[in-house]
């Protein structure tokens, strides 16, 4: 929630005026294009973990996290787009939607973080206790957890319900509502520093050692043993073996290319839950630990920044752990289609392959291959 404490008796519109006109419709057009994106791709996350063959832990984590990012996204995007629509920021809404988006939008911030921590506790033990029965509750014990956990949640963010108040200022003209701060500004500094060590800290620990470990385990283990193929390979005869030397080549580069990717693609989680939702705890914490930080509009850029790309991390969400599989083939082939146009724009294979074929010049490009193939000795095979 980016609201602050007003003075009533000085304050007038122009010091609710935070960003002209121009960097509001850029900043409202970015919110609704990204809000879009987390509803609809968070909803067909719900509809897919549904009809997927997963286990039924799996399924309560998923749907959990894309519960969580729905109501968080919607929490973040009332707020600061009623800032973008309106000229100063006033608050139409009402006192009851001024307490509850913010108390709504840190215990969806929770909840989503439980459940990231839970999905990597999942993926940990199927990688370590990989030969052992993988574990999965009934749905009621799933069930019971997950609504422990969200009521835990918005219980840890109650205070923010009772910080916050929807005020009537006169202006000089009319008299325009506000949603401020009604605490202490030490209260809600310590209320959320006590939030970030004692509850997102830990959640954020335990989070990447899950990953870290499991990247670590993928990166040791990239490679197979290579001895024993290696000494079986010189035992028996050189033609006989050949083909199965290759085969088994191949194999072996296909389990190195899967377990590299693996290894990239918690990397690119772990990078993802860094750089998404630190930014918005140091931007909480910096509001109300610096009063003159509020005062400048300026900052307002870096907060309204930060707050987007939480919804943009509430989107990647179901593209990194429901649609995974389908995020990898469309990235591949984008990126596949950058290679074309850069290796079209820097290489001159078209020009040699005109070359090649010209009649007028086909007998001087035959002479200088022939040239090459004598002085080639070796050839290497990609």
């Amino acid at each position: 929630m980016s609201n602050d404490s007003f003075d009533n008796s000085t304050i007038t519109y122009e010091d609710l005026i935070l960003l002209d006109t121009n960097t509001r419709k850029i900043f409202l057009g970015v919110f609704i294009v990204i809000t879009i994106f987390s509803l609809t791709g968070n909803c067909a996350a719900i509809y897919a973990i549904t009809r997927k063959n997963y286990r039924i832990f799996q399924k309560t984590c998923i749907t959990s996290l894309a519960l969580s990012d729905i109501f968080g996204t919607l929490a973040i995007a009332i707020t600061n787009m009623n800032a973008f629509v309106h000229e100063a920021r006033i608050w139409p809404l009402g006192s009851f939607w001024c307490q509850f988006l913010p108390m709504c939008q840190m215990g969806c911030v929770m909840a989503s973080s439980v459940a990231l921590m839970f999905v990597a506790m999942d993926r940990y033990r199927n990688v370590v206790f990989a030969t052992s029965k993988r574990w999965n509750p009934q749905l009621w014990v799933c069930l019971l957890v997950t609504a422990a956990l969200w009521l835990g949640s918005f219980w840890a963010s109650y205070p923010l319900y009772t910080y916050y108040l929807a005020e009537s200022v006169p202006g000089e003209n009319e008299i325009f509502s506000v949603c401020i701060l009604a605490t202490d500004k030490r209260i809600f500094r310590n209320y959320y520093i006590i939030m970030v060590c004692v509850i997102f800290l830990p959640l954020f620990v335990v989070f990447l050692w899950f990953y870290y470990k499991i990247a670590a385990l993928v990166w040791k283990h990239r490679k197979p043993v290579s001895s024993a193929l290696k000494k079986e390979t010189h035992s028996n005869n050189h033609e006989s073996s050949s083909s199965t030397t290759e085969v088994k080549k191949s194999q072996e580069e296909i389990r190195v290319e899967r377990k590299i990717r693996t290894f990239k693609i918690i990397i690119t989680l772990m990078v993802v839950f860094i750089v998404c939702r630190l930014p918005y705890f140091a931007i909480q914490i910096l509001k109300s630990t610096r009063t003159s930080f509020n005062d400048m509009k300026a900052s307002w850029y870096c907060i309204f920044a930060f707050m987007a790309l939480h919804i943009v991390n509430c989107a990647l969400n179901p593209l990194l752990y429901t649609f995974l599989n389908t995020t990898l083939k469309v990235w591949l082939k984008i990126r596949s289609f950058f290679w074309e146009i850069c290796c079209f724009c820097c290489s001159a294979e078209e020009f040699d392959t005109f070359d090649k074929n010209n009649p007028f010049t086909m007998e001087e490009y035959a002479k200088k291959e022939d040239g090459k193939n004598k002085n080639m000795k070796v050839r290497f095979r990609f």
